[in-house]
């Protein structure tokens, strides 16, 4: 299988041996996040079931998948906003996926309108935490996004990829109900 350009690795090479598994894995236990993403990472592991290596694997792939496009002095930047991205949204789809709990999503969406303003009234304490790191995630991600130079520009495509992948969870909230 031919290697797509400009990867730099092969996605093959996540699969092997034994011992090409556990250095890997000892690459990505010693990789060192960002403090704000670690502090997000480590949220993540305790109110979901994925552990801090994953998200030190999604920064290690971000890295390598950055568009050439990005303008250097951005990337690390974008590529910590992007982890940060991911556990957010990986939690949204918990809450639909693991914990199927619609009264939650439907508090959760405020979060990407409202932002630091979305308050969480109908949900218990527990469900109110899960959803409070999740408000600080997104304003984290949200404040960064906007002091990218084309933001402006670009807002309106952002915000409207934010509404798909939220369509996207309303959807598989439903499907479940219909299949549980």
């Amino acid at each position: 299988i031919e290697q797509p350009k400009g990867l730099g690795f092969h996605a093959y090479d996540l699969i092997g041996s034994d011992q090409k598994n556990r250095d890997i894995h000892s690459s990505l236990s010693s990789l060192k996040l960002d403090k704000t993403v670690e502090k997000f990472a480590n949220v993540s592991s305790q109110i979901s079931k994925r552990n801090v290596l994953l998200w030190k694997w999604c920064r290690y792939l971000n890295e390598r998948l950055t568009l050439s496009c990005v303008a250097p002095q951005h990337t690390t930047i974008l590529n910590d906003i992007k982890t940060i991205d991911l556990i957010f949204m990986t939690l949204l789809d918990d809450i639909v996926d693991e914990k199927k709990n619609g009264m939650m999503f439907k508090e959760a969406k405020k979060i990407i309108a409202l932002r630091s303003h979305a308050s969480f009234s109908n949900v218990s304490e527990e469900e109110r935490y899960f959803l409070e790191m999740c408000r600080e995630m997104w304003c984290h991600v949200y404040e960064k996004m906007r002091l990218f130079p084309r933001y402006q520009e670009f807002a309106d495509i952002f915000f409207y990829d934010y509404n798909q992948l939220i369509n996207s969870f309303e959807y598989s909230l439903l499907v479940n109900a219909k299949t549980n």
